[in-house]
């Protein structure tokens, strides 16, 4: 329920708070609480990549994705192979965007 506390509305959600919020479900155990802040989470960058005119690799690629998918795939249980480097710079990037309103 803490996690669930902390995620925003995502109709008011800038890609900072989303980043946030793939920060906070790191240590979330409800699947669906993750779930429901990942679909957020990917509005806000469909509309990030809309106003930049990036396309859905930018999307599929990003960070708070990497964070996210991580997460799920953990508490799936279905011991996906990621690549622990690649986890450790979405968490940092994610970090940096989380502390710049952006």
């Amino acid at each position: 329920m803490e996690i669930e506390n902390k995620i925003m509305n995502p109709s008011t959600k800038s890609l900072s708070q989303a980043a946030r919020d793939a920060i906070v479900v790191q240590s979330a155990c409800n699947l669906v609480a993750v779930s429901k802040a990942f679909a957020e989470a990917m509005s806000v960058l469909s509309k990030e990549s809309l106003r930049l005119g990036l396309d859905k690799q930018w999307i599929n690629t990003h960070p708070i994705t990497i964070l996210f998918v991580s997460q799920i795939a953990h508490l799936s249980e279905s011991h996906a192979a990621f690549d622990f480097l690649d986890y450790n710079r979405a968490f940092e990037a994610c970090e940096y965007l989380s502390q710049n309103n952006v």
